[in-house]
């Protein structure tokens, strides 16, 4: 093979990475603390996921930023969108709109089930982070703690030494108090443990108990059990 032929296949190779990116989307899952018990489910091109979460969130209508639960960047955001949003219809609030009454951690639990792509949810939400003003981030941080406080495992039913399971279904750690547990002999917090087995989906402002479970529920879902009556 010619030197100008190895040159034109390699141009050719980045031509097409170049194409894949610009075509690549994102579908994400949101949350928001003013809203307990909804979750939005859409999507956007890729490079504008941050910007667009952050847009939502700046809404008037809306007092708090949204919260990105879950993001991954997949070749056909439409047709993943569109089956999330099938399965979910009879829990859809509104007919126009992607707002659904379900747990987050089901809507989790079925699009790693249908994407192939890559997460990129700590990404997305430090991008969202950084096009939202930051006096409206520390004015929504502090309404967070008001509304929802810290998760106390204790609090929501679970006892010392009870073993939770991370979401590989494997990976175990033990509850040691109200906010900490013993992960390979050693005391922690639970966010810290998630940032150690998989940093690109644990970032700043993902909770890791969506990603533990116990019994098969998850502490997401206990957590919203016992504060779901709080206004």
């Amino acid at each position: 093979m010619s030197c100008d032929n190895t040159l034109e296949n390699a141009e050719g190779i980045k031509m097409d990475e170049a194409n894949a990116q610009q075509d690549l989307q994102t579908v994400y899952v949101l949350t928001n603390p003013a809203m307990p018990g909804i979750v939005k489910i859409g999507m956007t091109r890729a490079s504008d996921a941050g910007e667009r979460i952050a847009s939502l969130g700046s809404s008037s209508a809306v007092p708090l930023p949204f919260d990105c639960v879950y993001a991954c960047n997949v070749p056909d955001a439409r047709k993943v969108e569109q089956a999330l949003h099938f399965a979910f219809a009879p829990d859809r609030i509104n007919p126009s709109r992607e707002f659904f009454r379900t747990k987050p951690s089901q809507v989790v639990a079925i699009l790693e089930l249908l994407h192939q792509g890559k997460v990129v949810t700590a990404q997305v939400e430090a991008q969202a982070e950084a096009k939202t003003d930051p006096e409206a981030l520390e004015s929504a941080a502090k309404d967070k703690r008001k509304m929802r406080p810290k998760i106390d495992y204790l609090a929501i039913g679970l006892k010392v030494g009870d073993v939770i399971t991370f979401r590989d279904g494997v990976t175990t750690a033990t509850i040691a108090g109200p906010h900490t547990v013993i992960y390979q002999g050693e005391e922690s917090s639970l966010q810290r443990v998630s940032l150690k087995l998989m940093p690109e989906i644990v970032g700043r402002g993902v909770a890791s108990k969506f990603y533990w479970s116990i019994n098969g529920q998850s502490l997401a879902d206990l957590y919203e059990e016992f504060h779901g009556d709080e206004e």
